[in-house]
């Protein structure tokens, strides 16, 4: 898990990892393992305990990570099931077996390893560096107790140490990496049809009577899940920013000391002639440097064309045959000595004495001058007065963020004293489900939390949680509506759409079989295709093949097939998810060539099978350490009615 982490930790892989390790736990002082006394045992595996509370924390966990995969939740009845259930416990007992024997066989992670590990989760940093605020920030939405979480952190990095092993033994010889080649690389040449399901020449008609049939013998199908209304309060740097008014004075005093932000400092462009000069030379030798760039210097003063003395005495080989153009500079560009010099020209064609710096003796000469452009004020207090109003904003808004997480935490029954201390509205919600909401119910977090124990059962306000780095939110429940069943009249138009559909899928896989029933009595091909005013589509690639679900689902089919015999064709038909129906023939099978591979694709192709060997190895390893193990579990200990079989 821990490697997956650092290998998908972005987009919601990140938002997922985040849900789950927002545990508060701190990086020194790394507790003790396990905690307890007195909690009911729901299982004991080997001489080890799994506990009431472990239990229902792992379920919280599972669910959490379930939605959030999901985008939305399940629902009620999945998470209460014994199977969710029973794949839950199953789990903990998995890696409590993992765990035992690891530990018996010396597999140890110190607190150093524990501790960097964990400062360099990188939901945890800002700049790239371990942030203790942003830390504390985000475990603020407790889940685990410290001890636990480190329990869980330090199983997983031995359990790497474990898997590590296998893929440290895997081998793959070069011929079964031919072999795998050869089908994967293969290419199948086929044609194909689509029969559309939404041909207007298929007349179909769902009678009342079917879907109040098909009503009845689905109700199930059809219900209102629970809905919930709850009253929020948003904290946001776009709220706070609101409030702030920067005035004239304060804007003022920052234009007056950041003045070079708002305009084009003054730049100049210039030409050198370079008379190179180690930098332990003689005197002797500085002496004849300093006096051949004097004589150029003279001479460019009395008349003579500095390009032209550039492209013949300068040792700058970049910018004589520029005739010694430098371009355009600024303050900063050029090594001191040469700036300072540069800067000191009063006229466009002025040319300076000889000025040393670590290269040698330059002789400049100013070529164009370019004085600074400064905004006046008045053309940018706007910008500035927002910008420091932002500034602000986002600092008086991390103050606050503090305030208003202890207010929600600290008086839980109503949202009033922290809208109340730091000014903000008590907004209502429209009705939304687990599933789906408007407003900032389509938020999949708002979601999460609304339906958290704490608001829908405990009626109380959720802690402060981030909607984005810039948005805190508490809610707190207004009302509830419970699951209840649809009646017809509600789903009547959803019910006529799905056995419309199903109808014309029945309709053209009818076509699609009688069709394929006459070429599998040698009527042609072209012939068929002609009669049905059907369009003919080549496909030509790899099992891999790309492109639309369409194309895919083709491509999967035909790799399924036995290769047509010499001359011969393979026909048939295919079903799609969206109704169609393809008929098809399968013309040419042509394996793949190993030594035509490139060597990246063929190490791609070695590291997929070591990386399945080594998988196969450790799902063999788990499962003899789980068939060995002795295993108790305490059915009347675990939530739930359902029964739990193991």
């Amino acid at each position: 898990m821990l490697t997956k982490i650092r290998e998908k930790a972005t987009g919601i892989i990140a938002y997922i990892i985040v849900g789950i390790i927002s545990i508060p736990f701190a990086l020194w002082g790394i507790n003790s393992y396990f905690e307890g006394g007195g909690e009911a045992v729901v299982a004991t595996v080997e001489d080890v305990e799994v506990d009431l509370n472990t239990f229902q924390q792992a379920l919280a966990e599972r669910r959490r990570v379930v939605t959030q995969v999901l985008q939305g939740s399940p629902g009620a009845e999945y998470f209460e099931s014994a199977a969710f259930r029973n794949q839950v416990l199953e789990g903990l007992i998995q890696n409590t077996v993992q765990t035992t024997w690891a530990d018996e066989a010396g597999y140890r992670v110190s607190d150093e390893v524990l501790g960097r590990w964990i400062r360099d989760l990188p939901y945890f940093q800002s700049d790239g560096a371990f942030d203790q605020q942003r830390y504390q920030d985000l475990l603020a939405n407790a889940g685990m107790s410290v001890s636990r979480f480190e329990q869980q952190q330090r199983q997983e990095l031995i359990t790497d140490q474990v898997r590590s092993a296998f893929s440290d033994s895997a081998f793959v010889a070069p011929a079964e990496v031919d072999r795998v080649l050869v089908l994967l690389e293969q290419t199948r040449t086929a044609d194909y049809a689509v029969l559309s399901a939404n041909d207007p020449a298929i007349d179909v008609n769902v009678s009342e009577d079917e879907i109040r049939a098909h009503f009845e013998s689905n109700r199930e199908a059809y219900y209102a899940p629970e809905q919930m209304r709850v009253n929020y309060v948003v904290l946001s740097v776009d709220a706070v920013a609101e409030t702030i008014e920067v005035s004239e004075e304060e804007a003022r005093r920052y234009y007056d000391s950041n003045e070079g932000r708002f305009g084009r400092p003054e730049e100049r462009r210039v030409s050198h002639v370079l008379i190179q000069l180690p930098a332990d030379a003689d005197e002797d030798a500085v002496q004849a440097a300093r006096t051949r760039a004097e004589e150029l210097a003279s001479e460019a003063r009395g008349g003579a064309d500095f390009a032209e003395l550039a492209r013949a005495h300068s040792d700058d080989s970049g910018s004589a045959s520029n005739g010694g153009d430098l371009g355009v500079i600024s303050r900063g560009a050029m090594v001191k000595p040469f700036e300072d010099a540069a800067y000191a020209l009063q006229s466009v064609g002025e040319v300076t004495d000889p000025v040393r710096s670590r290269f040698g003796f330059h002789v400049i000469k100013l070529t164009e001058l370019r004085e600074s452009r400064i905004a006046p004020f008045e053309a940018v207090r706007d910008e500035i007065q927002a910008e420091l109003g932002q500034q602000l904003a986002e600092s008086q808004y991390l103050e606050s963020v503090e305030t208003f997480s202890a207010l929600v935490y600290e008086q839980p029954e109503s949202l009033g004293p922290a809208a109340d201390e730091l000014g903000l509205e008590i907004q209502a919600s429209d009705w939304f489900s687990a599933d789906n909401g408007e407003g900032m119910a389509a938020n999949a977090r708002f979601r999460n939390v609304a339906f958290s124990e704490d608001v829908r059962i405990d009626d109380l306000n959720s802690e402060a949680f981030e909607l984005d780095p810039q948005t805190t939110v508490s809610i707190h429940r207004l009302e509830t509506r419970e699951r209840r069943p649809l009646e017809l009249e509600e789903v009547t138009d959803r019910i006529r759409r799905t056995l419309e559909s199903r109808a014309r899928a029945e309709a053209v896989r009818e076509k699609g079989e009688a069709l394929l029933s006459a070429l599998e009595q040698d009527k042609a091909w072209d012939t068929v295709v002609e009669e049905n005013g059907l369009d003919v589509v080549e496909f030509h690639g790899t099992r891999d093949e790309g492109g639309d679900a369409t194309t895919r689902a083709l491509a999967n089919e035909l790799f399924t097939l036995a290769r047509p015999g010499q001359g011969g064709v393979v026909t048939g038909g295919l079903a799609t998810d969206d109704g169609n129906f393809l008929i098809y023939r399968l013309t040419e099978v042509v394996d793949g060539d190993p030594a035509n591979v490139s060597e990246s694709r063929r190490e791609e192709v070695r590291g997929l099978l070591l990386s399945r060997q080594s998988e196969g190895m450790y799902r063999n390893f788990q499962q003899a350490l789980r068939q060995n193990a002795q295993v108790q579990v305490f059915e009347e200990q675990l939530a739930g009615d359902a029964p739990l079989s193991f």
